[in-house]
Parts: C-alpha cells; structure tokens; sequence
C-alpha cells in the first residue's frame, strides 16, 4: 500500500483503490501521489501475475518429470525387479528341493 497526501486537507492516508479522501471527500484525480499509487498497483499486480504463471510453468514441469520418472521405473526397474524376484525365488527353491534329496536318500 502506498501513502497518498491529500491537495486538499494534507491527511496522508494509505491508498486502497479509492477515488476520494477519506478525510476530506476531495477528488483524488489528478493527486501524483495517487496517480503514483495506482501505477505501484498496477506494476504489483503484474509481478504477482508473472509470478504466478512461473509457479505454474514450474508445477507443469514437475509433474512432466514425475511422469517421465514414472515410466522411466515401469520400463526398467519393474522388469529388473522381476527378474531378480525370480532369481532369488528359484535359488530358494532349489536350495529346499537338494536339501529334501539329501535328507531322503
């Protein structure tokens, strides 16, 4: 918020889009501290405008690299883990199919 004197009364009071003052009723059209007021607005706005369409832009690409990640995993962890699942299982198997044999000959 920006501080705008009155031409009229001198009340310095802080600007909120308002086109009189609030002490006084005057007119604040052609005031400089309420015309520099409303471009500090106006330039705030925009900012926080561009601001928000990066964190858009950001938040997009994030969710397009966990995308990517995610099919990236499907493609070649999942069938490793498979495979080594299998693996392990078999070893585990044949360990208690030679122990069996050894204990029932």
């Amino acid at each position: 918020m920006s501080k705008v004197r009155c031409l009229y009364c001198d009340t310095v009071f802080e600007y909120s889009g308002q086109n009189r003052c609030p002490s006084c009723g005057a007119s604040l059209s052609g005031n400089p501290d309420a015309e520099k007021a409303v471009l500090e607005e106006k330039e705030r706005t925009e900012n926080a405008e561009r601001f928000r369409q990066q964190l858009i832009g950001s938040a997009a690409e994030r969710a397009d690299n966990a995308e990517r990640t995610g099919r990236f995993i499907n493609r070649v962890f999942l069938p490793i883990f498979i495979i080594i699942f299998i693996a392990v299982f078999a070893v585990i198997l044949i360990s208690f199919l030679t122990m069996s044999n050894m204990f029932f000959w």
